[in-house]
């Protein structure tokens, strides 16, 4: 039996997810920055891009950055919609697929894919940029005109997300294509 007309968005947010994490794609600019984007949102020091591709300080250990991408899917990159706690240090991407519509010859299916990056205030500052800016430049790397569906994802728009006194980011929008 198939998917529904909204159930394959199951299939669709992971896809997102896994592209977005992807540390060993074989075209190496998008592995390099999934690689990145692993590096911040598991290390907050001020200079995660230079920390190892492993970790044996702290817990949990990993061996190799395949194990940190593992260890932040659902915890670090987020399929469903949640607000950190106040008291809950660190950065997030949220992917929400939204903002349906019907294409005038009810052919396609509109719909915007957004990525909330949300960086408690306490970690914006690395040694030489804003973490949020620099996580905004790797989504951008790997998902600008990438082919999800019918068409490739378009930039549609970036705005400041408040969304407590401590957890402020961007909601970053790509416009999607998609058929009904």
């Amino acid at each position: 039996m198939s998917k529904g007309r909204f159930e394959h968005l199951d299939d669709l947010i992971r896809n997102i997810a896994q592209s977005l994490t992807d540390v060993e794609h074989k075209d190496l600019n998008i592995a390099e920055s999934a690689k990145k984007v692993c590096k911040l949102l598991y290390y907050m020091e001020r200079n995660p891009l230079q920390q190892p591709d492993s970790t044996k300080i702290g817990e949990p250990t990993f061996d190799t950055l395949t194990e940190v991408r593992d260890y932040i899917l659902n915890r670090r990159v987020l399929l469903v919609p949640r607000v950190p706690e106040e008291t809950e240090r660190g950065a997030f991407i949220v992917i929400i697929i939204d903002d349906f519509t019907l294409s005038p010859n009810e052919i396609f299916k509109p719909n915007n894919i957004t990525f909330d990056v949300l960086v408690h205030h306490d970690d914006w500052l690395l040694n030489n940029s804003l973490r949020p800016f620099v996580i905004l430049q790797q989504i951008d790397n790997i998902f600008n005109n990438k082919k999800l569906a019918v068409g490739h994802l378009k930039f549609a728009t970036c705005d400041t997300l408040v969304l407590s006194p401590v957890y402020i980011g961007y909601r970053l929008v790509y416009n999607n294509v998609d058929f009904n």
